[in-house]
Parts: C-alpha cells; structure tokens; sequence
C-alpha cells in the first residue's frame, strides 16, 4: 500500500459512497506506481457490497478517470491504475435523475413572483387582514380549541338510609363492600336482604357480614350451608320455577334434612 496513493486518493470527490469505498480498497492494494490487481472478489470481501455494486462503482470510477482498467498480458488478471489526479467530475445522464435536476435548477432561479413589488403588495394584504388585536405586539392567540373532555360527575354509591336495626359501623362496611363491587345500596336492595335473612331466621345485619365475608354481591337463602344456621331455625327455601328434576330433589331433601334436624333438637330441650 502506498501512503501518497491513498492519500491523492482520499482527496477524490464527486463520486458516491460506494465508489469511494471501492477506490480506498483498490488503493489499500496499489503500489507506488498506482498499479493493484485485486480480483472483485476480494473487492466484494473487502467492502461488504455485493458483486453487481462493486463493478458499477469499478464503471464509475473508469468513467471519472480516477482509475484506468486494463487486462494484464499473458494473464486473466485485471490491472487496475489509480490516477486520482487526473479525475474528472462525473455527470450523470440517467433520465431518472431529470426531474430531480430540474427542481433544483428551479430552486436556483429567482421566481417572477418572488419581485420585491410582488412580495410588497403580499406585505399590505396582510397588514389589511390583521385584526388591531393581531397587531398589537406582544399578543399571543391561543389557537387550541377547549377540550372536549369533561370529567364525568361520580357516580352514587347510594340510594338509601341505614335502617335503624342495622349499627352505624355494619352500614358503613357494607357500603363499602358495595362500591368496590359498583353496586348501588337502593331501597329495594335493603329489602331484598331483609326477606331472605328472615326467612332462615337471620336479622338484616347478619345478612349484610355474611354477604362482606362472603364478597357477596347480594344475598340468598340457599346460599347459607345448613351448619350456618341457629338451632331450630326453620328454613323456607322458594322453589324456582324452572328447576330440573334432581334439582327439586335436592331441595326437597334439604328441607326434610331441616325439619328433622330442627325437631331432634327439640326434643333433646325437652329431655334436659
């Protein structure tokens, strides 16, 4: 590798990329004289481009005359001589590239519109638009529009008042336990848990801790196990319509099982 070559060669301009990563490689092979025979093999190892790139920039550089190609004698080599000196600015006629050139040249020269008279009478036009708010200085315009979004009012977490038969401190759990579930504590609702609790026997208040211990939404009858339920107690258990056949089974038996569990308990009263 000679420095002078590569330096001359470093100095080259107007070409692209490729073709500046392929001369630097050629001249990373030349000697003092200039002269390398790398094959594109080792071109293509080299730069890290593919085969088709490297001999369009090996015809780039011919046609700037920063390199001469030639076939070296008695041989199937290929000699290449780096004159970086005598290289020429290369002019690229691909009729891809018109369009391009032509805006550029349009860029370049002074538009008939672009006359200081013409750019004046723009100037009045739009001093005339200007509202004395516009013109004073200073005046900042706030050009965004009010958002749209508004927050949404909460929404209520309740309907109805504590009853008087269930404690302050139950009332407020069980609101509690409602909203974390988006449920609404309305009259109804109230009277709901009343007619299942006194249906086994249970006050309003007992009803609303199972249904917290639970994370019960609402409240049922049958969902108490019968070991829940106070001794003697008599279960009324609805039968909805609909119900299977094993279904009403099961129901059946839950209520035998209740009225004889509720008489033998009697009886032990009466024996003590």
């Amino acid at each position: 590798m000679s420095v002078d070559v590569s330096t001359a060669c470093w100095r080259v301009t107007g070409i692209s990329g490729t073709a500046k990563c392929v001369l630097m490689a050629l001249a990373d092979h030349a000697n003092d004289a200039g002269i390398c025979w790398p094959s594109v093999a080792r071109l293509v190892e080299l730069t890290c481009f593919s085969e088709r790139a490297v001999q369009s920039a090996l015809k780039t550089l011919v046609d700037a005359k920063v390199i001469v190609r030639s076939a070296s004698r008695g041989t199937r080599t290929t000699e290449y001589r780096l004159t970086p000196a005598d290289a020429a600015p290369v002019v690229r006629t691909n009729a891809a590239n018109a369009p391009v050139q032509q805006a550029r040249q349009n860029t370049q020269e002074p538009h008939p519109a672009d006359s200081a008279p013409v750019q004046e009478a723009r100037q009045r036009v739009q001093q005339q638009r200007l509202t004395p708010a516009d013109a004073a200085p200073g005046t900042v315009k706030n050009h965004h529009e009010p958002s749209g979004n508004k927050r949404r009012p909460p929404k209520a977490t309740t309907a109805a008042g504590r009853p008087d038969d269930v404690p302050e401190d139950v009332w407020k759990d069980f609101l509690a336990h409602r909203s974390k579930q988006r449920a609404i504590v309305t009259d109804r609702v109230v009277q709901e848990f009343r007619a299942e609790a006194e249906s086994i026997g249970w006050t309003l208040a007992q009803a609303m801790l199972k249904s917290m211990q639970r994370g019960w939404r609402g409240f049922e009858a049958g969902w108490i196990k019968p070991g829940d339920l106070p001794p003697g107690a008599a279960r009324q258990i609805k039968v909805v319509s609909g119900l299977s056949a094993a279904g009403e089974r099961a129901v059946q038996s839950a209520t035998a099982w209740l009225a004889e569990s509720a008489s033998n308990t009697a009886q032990t009263v009466e024996a003590a």
